[in-house]
């Protein structure tokens, strides 16, 4: 049920607000929001949220300040102060490469989730898609 006190992510279950792409998701619908993603549920839109985030990863953003500036280029945000958030919270060093690991990428989730809605929205579906991911 949708209310005046959810954030964008929330109404659309894209807590990482995902911008609308070609892609075709698992779990993407048509939403209302003409700038970001919808998703059935909140795992499907945390499960595009990592597959992104691995890929970029994967293709040397592989420091939390390349990682974010990736995902929110400073055209479009205060990339520094989302980098400086993430960083600080999570505890792994901007500049600094980090393993792909169960704990820092839950980490790195979850403070994205909490800059991007200021909180975090249904960690049980963000920890389900992590442990999904590790478990392969």
């Amino acid at each position: 049920m949708e209310t005046r006190n959810q954030t964008r992510g929330e109404r659309n279950c894209n807590p990482l607000n995902i911008k609308k792409t070609s892609i075709k998701w698992h779990g993407k619908i048509e939403g209302n929001d003409p700038v970001f993603e919808s998703f059935k549920n909140n795992y499907y839109g945390y499960r595009a949220a990592l597959i992104s985030l691995y890929k970029h990863y994967r293709t040397g953003s592989n420091t939390i300040n390349l990682l974010i500036r990736k995902w929110a280029p400073s055209s479009e945000n205060i990339t520094c102060n989302y980098v400086d958030y993430v960083s600080s919270r999570s505890l792994l060093y901007p500049n600094k490469q980090f393993l792909w690991s169960y704990s820092n990428v839950y980490l790195i989730m979850y403070y994205m989730c909490k800059f991007e809605n200021g909180k975090i929205i249904d960690n049980d579906a963000l920890l389900t898609v992590i442990y999904e991911f590790f478990s392969k």
